[in-house]
């Protein structure tokens, strides 16, 4: 079986790919793109995805994608700018960003059976989530990180994408 978001990827691949606890879907991260939701079937239609899920940035190394929680209601990435997005698997919004690294977020491992989950980045630590009884930001709070993060992805992208067309225009010269 192939999947493919993209009838035309260029220089887009996917990094990681991931099975829902049950089996039934596929999620994948490409590299200068979104993650995407496939269904786990037999003759897959090219370009055909359920879910898309935006926000993160997959530029500088491989991230990994995952799902979380017990049916896998949730997916899960880390992000060259350093922060952990979850993501509603049905809708595609992002309902949490937490800061993981000071760098970039990599790899990330869910418990089997329990909510914790394992992450590293580009140093030497693994940190381990859990969930703590503290008071949980407000949705107005929350919709304002994500905005102000989501410019800085933005501008981080402009700017890597206008180096590599200085770079490219250099070697033809």
């Amino acid at each position: 079986r192939r999947m493919h978001a993209h009838k035309g990827l260029g220089s887009r691949h996917i990094t990681c790919a991931a099975y829902s606890a049950q089996g039934e879907s596929i999620v994948a991260t490409y590299s200068e793109d979104a993650i995407y939701l496939f269904a786990n079937v037999d003759n897959p239609v090219p370009g055909k995805y359920l879910q898309k899920y935006e926000g993160h940035l997959n530029e500088m190394t491989v991230k990994g994608v995952n799902f979380f929680g017990p049916k896998s209601e949730f997916v899960v990435s880390g992000s060259d700018c350093g922060n952990l997005f979850f993501w509603d698997k049905d809708t595609g919004e992002v309902v949490q960003m937490l800061h993981g690294d000071r760098d970039v977020v990599n790899c990330l491992e869910p418990h089997p059976h329990l909510p914790i989950l394992a992450t590293s980045g580009i140093d030497s630590d693994v940190k381990v989530w859990t969930p703590t009884r503290a008071q949980p930001e407000s949705e107005e709070g929350f919709k304002e990180r994500l905005q102000r993060q989501a410019k800085t992805n933005h501008h981080s992208v402009r700017a890597t994408r206008r180096v590599q067309m200085l770079q490219a225009a250099m070697e033809q010269m």
